[in-house]
């Protein structure tokens, strides 16, 4: 099908501990910079496979708009967390959380 051919062409290889911790697209660090202020923090478990191909534009968008609503919804004080826990065979998670 055209249409998952396409999409598949999207997706590239890249190493989840360096976009997560180092790469992050620059309006999404600006974005973390302006609204965390010390409160936002990475958690990888060891055993994540670090390296993924998935379509990152994809994954970019969706982090951000999770990330922003955290920000905006949470506390002033609140700490906003970014985990990446021990995945189940074949997969990975990505978890934002913040406090009620």
């Amino acid at each position: 099908d055209d249409a998952v051919a396409a999409h598949e062409t999207r997706r590239v290889d890249f190493d989840l501990l360096v976009v997560a911790k180092d790469t992050a697209p620059i309006d999404l660090r600006k974005e973390l910079t302006a609204f965390a202020d010390g409160k936002f923090e990475i958690s990888v478990h060891p055993d994540v496979p670090t390296h993924l191909t998935v379509d990152a534009s994809a994954l970019f968008q969706v982090l951000a708009e999770l990330l922003t609503n955290a920000f905006q919804f949470s506390p002033p004080s609140a700490k906003v967390c970014l985990r990446v826990p021990l995945p189940e065979a074949g997969t990975v998670s990505l978890e934002v959380v913040n406090p009620p």
